[in-house]
Parts: structure tokens; sequence; C-alpha cells
């Protein structure tokens, strides 16, 4: 998946460069908060998203996309490749099955067949 956000092209996770930083790491002009256009190409096509919370350099004009922010749209953009790559399914069943390959393997309930519960009878 490639990112674009303002006129700088991202791969990935690259987007959020020092976002917590004050100063800009081009010119050492301030970061301000601001928006921003992101444009994703998603492989099978193009999606743009305009007025995206970002920092923007007062000076240059470079953006940084919050972290939480890239996290949600990251999220949102494999949300919607799954739907399409599986029209039969229900978004909602897809949002949730991508959010539970997320938490921790601990946390997870295992997968039981129901033949081999407890207390289970065929009929």
């Amino acid at each position: 998946m490639k990112i674009k956000a303002g006129g700088w092209l991202f791969a990935g996770n690259t987007m959020n460069m020092k976002s917590d930083s004050f100063l800009c790491p081009l010119c050492g002009g301030e970061k301000a908060p601001g928006k921003t256009t992101l444009t994703v190409e998603l492989g099978y096509g193009v999606v743009e998203i305009r007025d995206v919370p970002a920092k923007v350099c007062v000076l240059c004009g470079a953006d940084w996309i919050v972290d939480a922010v890239a996290e949600q749209i990251e999220c949102l953009a494999r949300i919607g490749r799954a739907a399409l790559d599986n029209p039969d399914l229900p978004v909602s069943f897809i949002a949730e099955s991508l959010a539970s390959l997320s938490e921790p393997r601990e946390q997870s309930t295992p997968f039981v067949p129901r033949s081999f519960r407890p207390g289970f009878e065929e009929k």
C-alpha cells in the first residue's frame, strides 16, 4: 500500500517520521496542527482523503500524520480491501475478524468445533 500525504510518498508505517518533534527535520521550521490530503494507492485503485489531521511545517508546508490517525486509515483500507475480495461477507464480520488479529494471543479464545465440546451429542 502506497500512501501520499501532501507532496510526500510513503510506504507502510514510515509516514510518521518523528511526528512528536516540534521542529521540521527538513527545514527546521515549527510544526503546527493542521490538515492535509492523503492519497492511498491500494493496487486496485486510488482513494483520496481530505482534511486529515496532521502536523504541518509553517515554513515549508511538509506534513506528518499523527500515529493514531495513520493506524485508523490503514485499518479502514484493510477492511475495504477485504470487503472487495469477499463480497459475500458482511463488512462488520470483516472488521471484527481483522480486529481480532491484533489481539494478544493469550487473551484470545481458541476455536473448538461443536463436536469436540463437552456434552455435545450428535442428532
